[in-house]
């Protein structure tokens, strides 16, 4: 397959190769932050190149995988989201909560909705997703998008 400038190409990852990182905060007595860590079993980007170094760029991340991880978002200017699935939160970090939060239970009623629901109870709840990083590992698999 020849990639061409301004074609559609779905580009996904091997299996367990994206990772997310969602960077949630919420004012409440102070600023709270939970950084939460996915590593999927899968998912697919859409990536339009839209000059010769974009086309470059995708054959050899299809041929060879990048050689550290990469943001697809970074590295090319026209990205889509199309699917993720099966999703396991690998970490979860806390920060900006005082010591009385953690005792009387307001953080452990957090990490028990992130727990149960994921970050959907982060959402539900006020918090404001401000970052979002997704992360492709390894060589990608690229079809032409019909």
């Amino acid at each position: 397959m020849t990639i061409q400038i301004g074609k559609k190409y779905s580009v996904s990852p091997p299996r367990y190769g994206y990772e997310e990182l969602s960077k949630f905060n919420k004012f409440r007595g102070g600023d709270k932050k939970v950084d939460i860590n996915t590593s999927w079993k899968g998912g697919t980007l859409i990536v339009t190149p839209i000059n010769n170094e974009e086309v470059e760029k995708l054959n050899r991340f299809k041929e060879n995988g990048p050689l550290v991880e990469v943001s697809p978002y970074d590295e090319f200017q026209s990205v889509d989201f199309d699917s993720c699935h099966a999703g396991q939160i690998a970490d979860t970090e806390y920060s900006g909560w005082t010591e009385e939060e953690e005792l009387d239970g307001t953080m452990d009623e957090v990490i028990e909705g992130i727990d149960s629901e994921g970050d959907d109870y982060l959402f539900e709840n006020g918090w404001n997703c401000y970052e979002n990083l997704v992360k492709f590992i390894g060589p990608w698999d690229v079809e032409e998008v019909q």
